[in-house]
């Protein structure tokens, strides 16, 4: 591309993304100017007067390459908890008035397991509302009980992924989504402290916004609305938002599967309201507050930083449709509204707020929203697409990370990867660090909630003798007694009489039989040709876990049986929780086959 070079790279956009980029290109030894619409770095990380407009949490705080820089550029944080993959976490929440925590999450869970089925063989189209739907009408859930699991429901899809659970793809909405150790962190001076830090040095152009972009293999020029640019290489780190707008004419144009892809991609709202007080009217060690009304047309939760701050600030929010309305309507109507939830939660006379910070997003033409989601018909794969280089033009953002999406350490990555790739040198990304994957720690939570409820309900001397028989089973050799006494109590007791047929061979399987006393027949065959006597101790029908769900042969009861029963589902949730007795499990399988 003729014209003089301003510079051997051009950033686009001053967010977390785009200083991340221009922080290790320079470092690097590259000449690099970031060109910003705005009047501020950061993009939508904005902290003003103690309240985070935008991003707000460390989520998941060990591990997480945030923590490190933090730490690396001196920027204090503090931990407060939580799960580290949505807001709040149970842990650290006080649940709303007249929702009883055990018993709406143990609802909650058996509906997101029941989804969970529901999603192996769903087609990309298919929602998550009418997968919640689907699955509640299976359960044969009561009004009461979906509006238990509704309220989970908002804050997790709502609240955490910033859109409606129509819009959000019931297969896809958290595949391969990563998360880092337990528990959130925030910034005792806002999260901007973090992205005035990494902007500290760097060559800003502030109040420039970019309307053009042409490139070719030898380099881009960029037209703004105060001047013209050109570098060898640019790195385009806008919201998606407003990739989809086409804001910026690309020549040539961005190719057609780029385009598609952002197309697909979802990007939904998180609006928040803080409202001060001259003093706090809630508990004051409470961090994160359940609200009554979550379930319907009210926030979900409300959090504090009073505790370590002694600031008397309650913040609501509020997702995706909520985030539209509260941001479109006049102060004073979301303020009443606001305080007539903490007024049902708190049982309270509430003072009037001597101060009100609210979010904009929806209505702020540069950003038209907070970050991205993978809506009904897009798959993580479209994050892929977006984040692929054009030549001399690379991209970065929260919607380039296929693993990290919607997250401020996923645009932090993604700058880094776009350094790594103009550079041509990959030690400019941190080392891989052991992250989990977000269904797996949720799946693996509602088994651990499972278990300790069996364990509350049964008796001790029940579950040792359980414990036991599952020990002497060759499918649970070498897994610890104590891993066993789990799997003990989700065992549901029957007994048979001499001559009943425990199954018939080509019957569907979904469950497992334990023998705890009696014998019985192992036939096969249009003859019911005995192959095998089984008694107390013996498994079967673990097999269909692994292959065709279907019984391989009758069992027939040759004097009065005791046998425990497992269905599969719940077989599965002890297997996610102790991976290890996968590996016996196919073992056996595996030795029966031959």
């Amino acid at each position: 591309m003729s014209g003089s070079l301003q510079a051997d790279v051009l950033v686009i956009g001053a967010g977390i993304s785009g200083l991340a980029a221009a922080r290790a290109l320079t470092k690097a030894g590259r000449s690099v100017i970031i060109l910003e619409a705005r009047d501020r770095v950061g993009g939508r990380i904005h902290s003003k007067g103690g309240f985070d407009y935008g991003a707000h949490w460390i989520h998941g705080t060990e591990g997480n390459p945030l923590t490190n820089a933090a730490r690396a550029l001196g920027v204090p944080i503090y931990f407060v908890g939580g799960d580290s993959s949505y807001t709040g976490g149970w842990s650290r929440m006080d649940f709303p008035a007249g929702l009883d925590k055990d018993a709406s999450l143990m609802v909650a869970d058996r509906l997101f397991d029941a989804m969970d089925d529901l999603r192996r063989a769903a087609p990309t189209t298919l929602t998550l509302d009418e997968a919640f739907t689907a699955a509640a009408d299976g359960l044969g859930l009561s009004e009461a009980e979906r509006a238990a699991a509704r309220w989970h429901a908002n804050l997790i899809w709502r609240e955490d992924c910033a859109a409606p659970d129509s819009a959000l793809s019931a297969r896809y909405w958290d595949e391969g989504f990563e998360v880092f150790g337990y528990g959130d962190s925030f910034f005792l001076g806002g999260y901007a402290s973090l992205t005035d830090a990494l902007a500290d040095g760097l060559d800003i152009r502030l109040n420039t916004r970019v309307t053009a972009v042409a490139h070719d293999a030898d380099g881009v020029k960029v037209e703004t609305d105060t001047a013209h640019f050109s570098a060898r290489h640019a790195v385009v780190t806008v919201p998606v938002s407003l990739l989809k707008r086409q804001d910026i004419r690309f020549n040539p144009p961005l190719p057609v599967p780029k385009q598609q892809a952002i197309d697909r991609i979802g990007f939904g709202s998180l609006a928040k309201l803080g409202l001060v007080f001259d003093a706090p009217f809630w508990p004051r060690t409470g961090y994160c507050f359940g609200l009554r009304g979550g379930e319907g047309k009210g926030a979900s939760v409300a959090v504090t930083p009073y505790a370590v701050s002694g600031v008397p600030l309650m913040i609501l929010l509020y997702g995706a449709d909520l985030a539209t309305e509260l941001e479109a309507m006049d102060e004073a109507e979301a303020v009443a509204r606001a305080c007539d939830q903490l007024r049902a939660e708190f049982g309270k006379e509430l003072p009037e707020p001597i101060a009100v910070m609210r979010t904009q997003w929806t209505r702020d033409p540069l950003a038209l929203g907070s970050y991205c989601h993978v809506a009904a018909g897009s798959t993580p794969a479209d994050f892929d697409t977006l984040a692929a280089p054009e030549g001399a033009l690379h991209f970065a953002g929260e919607a380039t990370s296929d693993t990290l999406w919607a997250m401020a350490h996923g645009a932090y990555l993604s700058g880094l990867r776009a350094a790594s790739e103009i550079v041509g040198d990959p030690a400019i990304l941190p080392p891989r660090t052991f992250a989990e994957n977000r269904r797996w720690r949720a799946q693996l939570a509602r088994a651990q909630r499972f278990f300790n409820l069996r364990i509350a309900e049964l008796d001790g001397d029940e579950i040792a003798a359980r414990t036991a028989l599952l020990a002497g089973a060759p499918a649970f050799a070498g897994i610890e007694k104590s891993e066993l006494r789990l799997l003990a109590t989700m065992l549901e007791t029957h007994t048979l009489m001499a001559g009943a047929w425990l199954c018939r061979e080509g019957e569907a399987a979904d469950e497992v039989f334990l023998i705890a006393h009696g014998e019985l027949s192992v036939e096969k065959g249009a003859g019911a040709q005995r192959i095998a006597t089984i008694g107390a101790g013996a498994l079967s029908g673990e097999y269909g876990l692994f292959r065709e769900a279907r019984r391989t042969a009758s069992i027939r009861a040759l004097s009065d049986v005791r046998y425990y029963t497992l269905d599969y589902q719940r077989f599965e949730r002890f297997l996610l929780a102790f991976p290890q007795a996968s590996l016996a499990l196919a073992k056996t399988v595996i030795e029966r086959s031959g």
